[in-house]
């Protein structure tokens, strides 16, 4: 099991900060193909939560949402699975699925039309040999 925190800024006027924890495992599942698993949640400041899920007055007036103070807190949980496969000595495959859903002010907001969130990835990756 691998445990992590990582420290996410944000500058300019969208300025904030995250810091995400998680814990993974990762497995061999056969020659060249590694399954893994996390499982994490996200801190947001309250800079990043007024910035992205907040709504003042000027904007509720805009839009006829009420206004909407978000605190800092935790902004979301999330469980997120994954496939590698080793190609060759140089390519590799992967692919990622995610489920994250928002909680405390984040789902909150009246900007948020649901609290689940899907995300997934596909990817291919070519390993440079400067050894030769």
């Amino acid at each position: 099991i691998m445990l992590d925190t990582s420290f996410h800024n944000t500058f300019g006027d969208d300025g904030g900060f995250l810091v995400r924890f998680s814990a993974s495992v990762e497995r061999q599942l056969n020659r060249g193909v590694k399954f893994s698993g996390t499982v994490g949640t996200t801190y947001a400041d309250g800079d990043y939560m007024t910035n992205y899920f907040g709504i003042s007055a000027v904007q509720a007036a805009n839009s006829g949402l009420d206004a909407f103070d978000a605190d800092a807190g935790f902004k979301d949980v999330y469980v997120e699975l994954g496939l590698k496969a080793e190609l060759d000595a140089n390519w590799s495959a992967r692919t990622t699925v995610r489920y994250s859903r928002l909680i405390g002010d984040a789902a909150d907001s009246p900007i948020v039309e649901s609290e689940d969130q899907f995300t997934g990835l596909v990817g291919l990756t070519y390993k440079f040999d400067l050894d030769q």
